[in-house]
């Protein structure tokens, strides 16, 4: 008997909501498997966004060693390249599973964009163009659930009308949900992973009067996994992921570039509009709907385009901030077309730099929490920052250009920001009944979903094995994941 695996992603669930929502009964599926298995808190990685945490999570490997470290990077004339599966460096965890005979079924991933071939199918996730390219292996699976109306990951994020945008994403994610129901009955598979993405909802409505909202998005969370497990025959595992946690509600902005444009080390070409004040008017009037209107707008106001208003004869250093980590580039000779620091120079540059951002303080508090250079998180890698900085948890940072370095944020446009810690909870008849366990990282999933299938763990995996495997498959009953 082939050992089956359930594996669910929860994009950005955090045990902030489930713990308190399990102890009140509002949850009771999560419940189930959290009191006959093992779970913990599962440290992301940094930054703790969806396109970096994910490719973590299915290699096993560190940012520096699966070479995704952001949504994008800058090319040498300054432009974005965003990243996508092709740019994964070494095997998922599904690889390794198919060589070694096991049938893997793979829906939503995100960074799975171009499909590859794999023993079994998939289905990409975040970041996939569209439904109008070949998003499936094999090719023929594509037809079969866009008749369905299947549907990636189309979140009009400038939709202004709150209803409608959550109906939207309900919707989305509902019709996933029966596409995966109907593959889990009709395909042959032993290890299915979908990753559903609540997070879009976490982001628009956890404030501090909405936080109905935010638990109305966890219990439907908690009937998609019911109705998944209850799709299932026969005995199984199964495991709970996010690549990140939620919550994190800072106190102000810091605005990265107006930082180093005001310390000489950013040049633009012409100053740009302070649209920050313009938003700070609409939000204490009530008005801040309006950014859904104008969204595209406001955003090119206030970001710079790096490959054409800045002044690359005179700048030395620019930004990017991803949640709550920063990345400083040095406009290096060799690195880009237009750079002017040169080798001799860098380090003092980065030593310098850094000192600034170490002695940063607005209103008597620390901004940045620690400063590393890119040997130390990115080793050699030629496409990553030069510093990289985590911000104290009350600062939000954003490398758009406003009036200053630092601005309040409105109590009536406080959102939650992204955090480390994500969740981790596994059940079945080849889990240990540990209850919470110590906390784990986002890379040790992947070597021990191996285990579970007695392969060793690769030598190019970074993660360690969790260990709440039993040491011997028992076909024993289980009272939860037996349909």
């Amino acid at each position: 008997m082939k050992r089956k695996l359930l594996i669910i992603g929860i994009d950005g669930a955090t045990f902030k909501m489930i713990k308190p929502m399990v102890n009140e009964g509002k949850l009771p599926t999560i419940k189930k498997i959290m009191d006959s298995g093992s779970y913990c808190e599962l440290f992301s990685t940094r930054p703790s966004v969806t396109c970096v945490a994910w490719p973590a999570l299915f290699t096993g490997k560190n940012p520096k060693n699966n070479g995704i470290i952001d949504w994008h990077y800058y090319r040498s004339n300054y432009t974005e390249h965003f990243f996508n599966g092709i740019d994964i460096k070494g095997k998922k965890f599904w690889d390794y599973l198919g060589e070694n005979g096991v049938k893997c079924g793979v829906v939503n991933v995100p960074i799975t964009y171009p499909p590859t071939k794999v023993n079994g199918f998939i289905i990409t996730g975040c970041l996939t163009p569209g439904e109008y390219v070949e998003f499936t292996y094999p090719k023929s699976l594509r037809s079969e659930i866009l008749s369905k109306n299947y549907q990636i990951d189309p979140i009009n994020i400038n939709e202004p009308n709150n209803k409608v945008f959550f109906d939207q994403v309900v919707n989305v994610e509902e019709i996933r949900k029966k596409v995966c129901v109907e593959l889990i009955k009709t395909k042959k598979w032993d290890m299915f992973f979908v990753v559903f993405r609540p997070e879009p909802l976490q982001n628009r409505f956890w404030e501090k009067n909405t936080m109905n909202i935010i638990e109305d998005v966890y219990k439907k969370v908690d009937k998609q996994v019911a109705d998944l497990i209850d799709s299932i025959n026969g005995e199984f595992d199964v495991m709970l992921v996010s690549d990140h946690g939620f919550g994190m509600t800072p106190d102000y902005n810091f605005y990265l570039n107006v930082l180093l444009d005001r310390e000489g080390y950013l040049f633009l070409n012409k100053k740009k509009m302070p649209i920050d004040k313009v938003y700070r008017i609409l939000v204490k009037f009530g008005l801040r709907w309006i950014k859904y209107f104008v969204g595209s707008k406001i955003r090119k106001s206030r970001f710079i385009n790096y490959a054409e208003e800045v002044n690359w004869n005179k700048t030395k250093a620019f930004g990017r901030v991803s949640e709550e980590t920063g990345f400083i580039y040095l406009n290096k000779v060799g690195r880009f077309d237009k750079g002017i620091v040169i080798e001799e120079d860098v380090e003092k540059l980065k030593k310098e730099i850094k000192n600034k951002l170490d002695n940063l303080y607005h209103n008597k508090m620390k901004v940045i929490n620690k400063v590393w250079f890119r040997e130390e998180l990115f080793g050699n890698l030629k496409i990553a920052p030069d510093i990289i900085f985590e911000l104290n948890e009350k600062f939000k940072g954003l490398e758009i250009i406003g009036s200053n370095s630092f601005a309040k944020i409105n109590d009536k446009d406080k959102k939650a920001w992204h955090e480390f810690e994500g969740i981790f909870i596994a059940s079945g008849p080849n889990i240990k009944n540990l209850g919470e366990i110590k906390q784990a990282e986002i890379i040790d999933v992947a070597p021990t979903i191996l285990k579970l299938y007695d392969i060793k763990k690769p030598e190019e995996m970074d993660g360690k094995i969790i260990n709440l495997i039993k040491d011997k498959f028992k076909h024993q009953k289980s009272n939860i994941f037996v349909a």
